[in-house]
């Protein structure tokens, strides 16, 4: 059973919705259709149904693609319209888009047609939060200010025509002791609080958000004292970026965790290691090679894909452990035999814990 995909098909030819449909399927859609030929029905189907997407033939004996695309225009619809013609040009396939049809496939080529449609509702879905957002965002600017200023993050947005100041919260204030309503009021950019040798790359970590949609980086604050993962996400306003806002989290304790991690990680005395649940190891400390004779880790997980089967004297003994594991989450002081990469035996006592993910 693929997935469900409501469609309304505006199209005179039967045979021609059968291959449509054929090609949904194909393309893992489990397509539930209703197909008009006229205006009427197509008003009717559109105002009493849910859809997920429409395709419409561009020539109809008494109906036409573009009065189609006017129609589900009045709609007021967010849905993709999609144009599935044999006979449309390419000037008026612009054209279409132009009227605000999503994309256009021809009949000849109805391959494209599941991928078209899973791209335009992605997109669909896309846009359906961004407005969310956008929303949210300008109908409650006085909550959005204070939930701002109670938090520890720093949070501010720049405006992409001029860089100039648009929100900037307490937490920015207290550290770059700058007054926010002063810093807006005057026009002053974040570079305007920074040193002259970083205005550059600030102007580009803009414009990479301008163009990549959103990305995530650390960076050191310019005392060089704190770390700070930084989100640039841009800010769709009317079809346009108008901002770009920035999420600054601390995370200096995260880093220092985990640089004292790996230093307990790689000075330990007793071997430590990862693996998959197949038996690959992945991960593996400078004690774990030494004690299986290897002359570093990336030798060791490079050699070792198969535990059961490569360091295991028993095979089976790693089926009974991975059981255990799976039944109490952890095996505590478990002694068995593991072979050396010289194929010597030795004991060795195990303590070891399931990993797991959302799944």
């Amino acid at each position: 059973m693929g997935k469900l995909l409501r469609v309304l098909i505006i199209e005179d030819s039967e045979d021609d919705v059968l291959l449509v449909l054929r090609q949904l399927r194909k393309g893992g859609y489990d397509p539930e259709y209703e197909r008009v030929e006229t205006a009427e029905p197509m008003e009717k189907a559109l105002r009493e149904k849910s859809w997920d997407v429409v395709l419409c033939d561009y020539k109809l004996p008494h109906f036409s693609g573009f009065e189609a695309l006017a129609l589900f225009n009045k709609s007021g619809l967010d849905i993709p319209f999609i144009i599935v013609s044999g006979t449309i040009g390419e000037e008026t396939a612009v054209a279409a888009m132009r009227a605000g049809a999503r994309d256009y496939v021809m009949k000849d080529k109805l391959s494209r047609i599941a991928p078209a449609i899973a791209r335009e509702l992605e997109e669909a879905e896309s846009r359906r939060l961004r407005r969310i957002y956008e929303h949210e965002l300008f109908r409650s600017e006085a909550n959005l200010t204070a939930i701002m200023n109670s938090s520890n993050d720093w949070i501010w947005s720049v405006d992409t025509d001029n860089f100039g100041l648009l929100i900037f919260n307490r937490a920015m204030e207290e550290y770059f002791m700058h007054n926010a309503g002063i810093c807006i009021q005057k026009g002053m950019t974040p570079e305007d609080l920074l040193p002259p040798e970083r205005v550059a790359k600030w102007r580009n970590f803009y414009r990479r958000a301008v163009m990549e949609g959103s990305y995530e980086m650390e960076y050191e604050t310019v005392q060089g004292t704190s770390v700070f993962l930084m989100s640039f996400n841009p800010v769709i306003h009317d079809g346009r970026i108008s901002a770009i806002s920035v999420l600054g989290k601390d995370i200096t304790d995260r880093k220092l965790a985990e640089e004292r991690y790996r230093s307990i990680f790689e000075n330990a005395q007793e071997g430590i290691f990862r693996s998959t649940p197949e038996g690959k190891i992945f991960m593996a400390n400078a004690a774990m090679a030494r004690i299986f004779g290897y002359e570093s880790p990336d030798e060791l997980t490079a050699a070792v894909t198969d535990a059961a089967r490569q360091i295991y004297v028993n095979s089976e003994e790693r089926t009974k452990i991975i059981q255990i594991i799976e039944e109490n989450g952890f095996i505590k002081n478990h002694e068995t035999q593991l072979y050396r990469k010289d194929g010597s035996i030795f004991w060795v006592s195990m303590t070891m814990r399931a990993v797991r993910d959302a799944g």
